[in-house]
């Protein structure tokens, strides 16, 4: 992928009940990662490269909380390497 986002002419979203995750070309490189659930809640932004290791992003037990709009959103530089994204509720 080498930061190439050309493939990303429009969002790529995943809805659960709870929340949706959705992953927008913001620039050269870069994706906005926007969580859309509840006002408030606590979430935690978990990254792999294989899908089977995971590990909180952007830092260990970081935990995001949506906004009292209920929208968090972040910045990640694409590495060249397989990114997959996922939110998981930070208060269970």
């Amino acid at each position: 992928m080498d930061g190439d986002v050309s493939h990303f002419k429009n969002r790529a979203a995943v809805r659960i009940s709870a929340a949706s995750l959705t992953l927008s070309a913001v620039g050269a490189g870069q994706l906005e990662i926007q969580l859309r659930a509840s006002p408030n809640t606590i979430w935690r932004l978990e990254m792999s490269g294989d899908l089977k290791n995971w590990s909180d992003y952007p830092a260990p037990n970081a935990e995001t909380q949506a906004g009292m709009d209920g929208v968090y959103r972040a910045r990640v530089s694409l590495s060249g390497a397989n990114q997959f994204f996922r939110a998981r509720r930070g208060d269970h």
